[in-house]
């Protein structure tokens, strides 16, 4: 390849934070390895001048989600560079199609690329088929190592250890013992009081209460450190009661199912009385109430939230002077408070609602929703102009660029562990790793919980034609006698959230395509209200209809 007066462009990139951060590194290296190059090259002829230097630091190179890499290829684009440089191919990328792609752009606008460790002529088709062969197997090295990473995760799993990632509560790391756990003498009396005193109370909040007015407390772990926890709450009694590391079991996921063995430390409580445990769990949890004349009619469960503090309110009821009085109120904040030994209210909102002036609010306005057409109309048309402006799909969008950033430092991890020498241990790297992996899981569960809260706002919304005829067979069952649990299951399939405030109330109704589709297809079938067990007739109250 003949070089002669180029516009030379540096691409410098490391994986790590730590290769970042250290003067003497890898970034100084690269470059003045290249800058060595281009004198080299200029002492033999006008070879050219270094224009840009690009360096990505702790950037993975799986894929183009790179700062400085983005402005080189819009700087090839415009012609302002026509030759890249980099120490090696796999700065450029680990992925065969990324770099296909950023070379065949490269060969349209006649910009060339020499790599220091390959120094190959791209120029002939020999030279071209070996730089491919070389990225195919940087590609490969890097998905052998995650390979390789992910079945030494699985194998330790198996064998009972540890991986890294949050200590459970009521243990401590061994120093010098990776992956075995010891019990931490003062933290586990408190752990042994959880489990005591849920057998006991049979309940969460009941539970917790005890513990709070006892002073019971335990350390939780925040970004490495401990930090004490307040007081003992309904969810973080749930999570030290599900922990199955405390009864001395190792859980882990192969193939999509959970398997569990013997872990290498010791439990803190007997798997006797932590199996106990689960079926009051389990129970407390499938506990429904039977619909009762005497119980006041909550149709609304399940969709009412607070408009100040967006928590959900549940059914209370309170005894007047003749009768019962339903109210929904904070419920949430009732059993964190409830927990408490010092109940507080931080909420500007009312407490609680008339549950029988909610119920006459909202049946009105879906009255004049189904009678009103102009309205409904309205409605949808508001639905098609907010449809890329709602703020849900915002936080989806936050949240899964979270997650992206997490798989990139799990891919910069992944990539140092491959360029350590063999004298130096990687325990420090499968500790962040397991971390990692945690703080991925958790945002999994932030987005899947936001696009339950979604629901159909989550789809494009509904066609015209589709959300009339929804609305026509909603109306024809709406007008029927129901129970209390076909009102509920009939308005779960046009509202998913109903806002109370102090002043107002504000409906949120579903207009998502899909789900409009497949709740009028329900509605209209024959079974929508049946009980499990209802024979082909019509009940006679006419819970059924076709």
């Amino acid at each position: 390849m003949k070089f002669e007066n180029f516009r030379i462009g540096f691409y410098i990139r490391v994986s790590t934070q730590e290769q970042a951060e250290n003067p003497e590194g890898s970034i100084r290296n690269q470059r003045e390895r290249l800058e060595q190059m281009v004198k080299l090259k200029n002492f033999e002829g006008n070879f050219g001048e270094v224009i840009h230097v690009y360096i990505d630091e702790a950037k993975s190179g799986k894929d183009t989600n790179r700062p400085e890499l983005k402005r080189m290829l819009l700087d090839i684009e415009k012609g302002t560079i026509n030759l890249v440089m980099a120490s090696e191919l796999s700065r450029i990328s680990r992925n065969i199609q990324d770099f296909a792609k950023i070379w065949d752009m490269m060969k349209s606008v006649g910009c060339k690329f020499l790599s220091l460790r390959e120094n190959f002529d791209t120029t002939t088709a020999a030279g071209e088929m070996v730089m491919f062969t070389l990225a195919n197997l940087s590609q490969f090295e890097r998905r052998q190592v995650s390979e390789r990473v992910s079945a030494n995760f699985l194998a330790r799993a198996k064998r009972g250890l540890s991986n890294g990632g949050p200590t459970p509560p009521g243990y401590k790391i061994i120093e010098g013992k990776p992956g075995y756990l010891q019990i931490d003498e003062e933290e586990a009396p408190t752990i042994k009081k959880c489990f005591e005193y849920f057998l006991i109370e049979e309940t969460l909040a009941s539970a917790a209460k005890r513990l709070n007015a006892e002073n019971y407390k335990l350390s939780g772990k925040i970004k490495g450190g401990k930090a004490t926890l307040k007081h003992f709450g309904v969810e973080n009694l749930y999570r030290i009661l599900t922990n199955k590391a405390l009864c001395g079991v190792r859980s882990y996921t192969e193939h999509g199912r959970e398997y569990e063995v013997k872990a290498v430390w010791k439990g803190i409580v007997p798997k006797r009385t932590f199996n106990k445990v689960q079926k009051i769990l389990k129970a407390n949890c499938s506990v429904k109430k039977k619909d009762n004349p005497r119980r006041f009619p909550y149709i609304l469960t399940g969709l009412v939230f607070c408009a100040e503090c967006g928590d959900r309110l549940c059914g209370k009821s309170a005894h007047g002077a003749k009768r019962k009085i339903g109210y929904y109120e904070h419920g949430w904040r009732h059993r964190r408070n409830y927990c408490k030994t010092d109940a507080m209210h931080n909420c500007k909102s009312p407490t609680r609602f008339n549950a029988e002036k909610v119920h006459d609010l909202v049946l009105e306005k879906i009255s004049d929703l189904l009678n009103d057409e102009n309205r409904a109309t309205k409605l949808l048309e508001r639905a098609h102009k907010l449809d890329k402006k709602d703020p849900i799909k915002a936080d989806i969008r936050r949240f899964q660029n979270r997650r992206s950033n997490i798989d990139r430092k799990l891919e910069a991890i992944t990539e140092r562990i491959t360029e350590l020498p063999k004298e130096i241990s990687a325990k420090g790297l499968y500790s962040k790793m397991g971390q990692l992996q945690k703080q991925r899981d958790e945002v999994n569960i932030l987005i899947q919980d936001k696009q339950r809260e979604l629901k159909g706002l989550i789809e494009k919304p509904s066609t015209e034609k589709n959300w009339k005829e929804f609305l026509a067979v909603f109306s024809k069952i709406f007008k029927t006698h129901l129970s209390v649990d076909e009102q509920t299951k009939l308005l779960k399939t046009l509202i998913y959230k109903i806002e109370l405030g102090e002043k107002d109330l504000k409906i949120h109704y579903f207009v998502g395509e899909d789900h409009i589709k497949k709740e009028a297809s329900k509605i209209a079938g024959r079974f929508f209200l049946c009980p499990d067990n209802c024979s082909d007739s019509l009940t006679n109250g006419g819970a059924c209809w076709t």
